[in-house]
């Protein structure tokens, strides 16, 4: 799935908002008060598809409650992620009767 088309999500029942911004330095931003991930405009899509999953993963560590969380680990993560989504396959499931 390509970042740009996700507008919004939901987790544990809250829906998050992705916004395109020209008003951040950084890549991206996560705020959890607001819900909301913030990616720079102007990227390139792989860049701009990258950093959504970067931002992703912070949403999900911290609505967890995991506030403080290893940057190394959110890249890593976040770039698995990305590649899982490039990859993935269709699989057609036959009933099993």
């Amino acid at each position: 799935m390509d970042a740009s088309f996700v507008s919004s999500f939901e987790l544990a029942g809250c829906e998050w908002l992705v916004q395109m911004s020209n008003d951040i330095t950084e890549y991206g931003h996560c705020n959890i008060d607001q819900h909301v991930i913030r990616l720079r405009s102007g990227m390139s899509d792989q860049l701009q598809s990258l950093t959504f999953y970067h931002e992703l993963v912070h949403a999900i560590l911290m609505t967890m409650g995991k506030m403080d969380h290893s940057e190394e680990f959110v890249e890593n993560f976040g770039n698995l992620l990305y590649q899982f989504m490039k990859t993935v396959k269709n699989i057609e499931y036959e009933s099993i009767e």
